[in-house]
């Protein structure tokens, strides 16, 4: 089975879609292995924690705290940017 990485990052304020996005993933890609990684501030742990708990049949969780946000606003325009808030 193939295996896809998907990376998304977020504060709190748009962590609650996320479990929404993996819903969508576990259903749209059932024939592949999914490599998730949400990069985080840290702030909402205990959130996350709930979140890799969830038992999806083809997603592994990874969540990825970013200490020094500065380091990735170089690579925020590649996709078109983001906000900066979502990496805080």
């Amino acid at each position: 089975m193939k295996t896809i990485n998907i990376m998304t990052s977020c504060d709190g304020n748009l962590l609650k879609y996320i479990p929404i996005q993996l819903e969508s993933i576990t259903a749209n890609l059932k024939d592949r292995n999914i490599k998730f990684y949400l990069f985080h501030d840290g702030k909402e742990q205990d959130y996350i924690n709930k979140l890799k708990q969830i038992p999806y049949d083809n997603i592994t969780f990874n969540d990825v705290i970013v200490e020094d946000a500065d380091v990735y606003e170089a690579i925020s325009s590649w996709g078109g940017g983001m906000a900066r808030s979502s990496l805080l």
